[in-house]
């Protein structure tokens, strides 16, 4: 499955980078994390990463203090068509395939998640997202509505653009990827 190319592990706090990055921002994540708890951003100057050495020395400065497994990406940015919903975090498809009675993968649940609070770096609901589902035909949002609370929002409630009705890009291939994904995993 395509993903963010994955730069380190680090594991209560000792890093393993296994490749250098490009100087910029890079998310740091637990592995068994949930709801975006402990996601942090990361900037790393062409110092931080010019080897292996200054890279694993950047890494202790910034998660030293972490513990379990933690892995280290290169950030994903926003597709500039939903920069009035992103805010400064990756708003994320949540599509769910099943075998139909042909045999072939379907998609059967489609949303998108995108956050609602300006200073968060996570779309999730449990972390105050919001959501709006998917047309499966055109990939056209509906009325956003928050997972846990009240309200629905036609356009977003922080920058007021748009949600509704809002063409989501390259649609078509995310339901490509993820019935293929479905295929050759299942």
């Amino acid at each position: 499955v395509p993903h963010p190319f994955v730069r380190a592990i680090v594991i209560n706090g000792a890093p393993a980078p296994s490749s250098l990055p490009a100087a910029g921002s890079l998310a740091a994540k637990p592995a068994g994390g949930e709801g975006g708890t402990g996601f942090r951003m990361i900037d790393a100057t062409a110092a931080d990463v010019a080897d292996f050495e200054a890279f694993t020395r950047f890494l202790v400065t910034k998660l030293g203090d972490t513990r379990g497994e933690w892995l280290v990406q290169d950030c994903m940015r926003p597709h500039p068509d939903l920069s009035g919903i992103a805010m400064k975090a990756l708003p994320t498809c949540r599509i769910t395939t099943l075998y139909n009675e042909h045999g072939e993968p379907e998609i059967v649940t489609h949303a998108l998640r995108f956050p609602s609070n300006p200073e968060s770096h996570v779309d999730n609901i449990k972390s105050g997202g919001l959501m709006a589902p998917i047309d499966l035909a055109t990939g056209r949002l509906g009325v956003g509505c928050r997972g846990r609370g009240l309200g629905e929002f036609p356009t977003h409630p922080v920058t007021g653009a748009p949600i509704e009705g809002l063409q989501l890009p390259m649609w078509d291939e995310a339901k490509a990827l993820v019935t293929s994904v479905h295929k050759r995993a299942f």
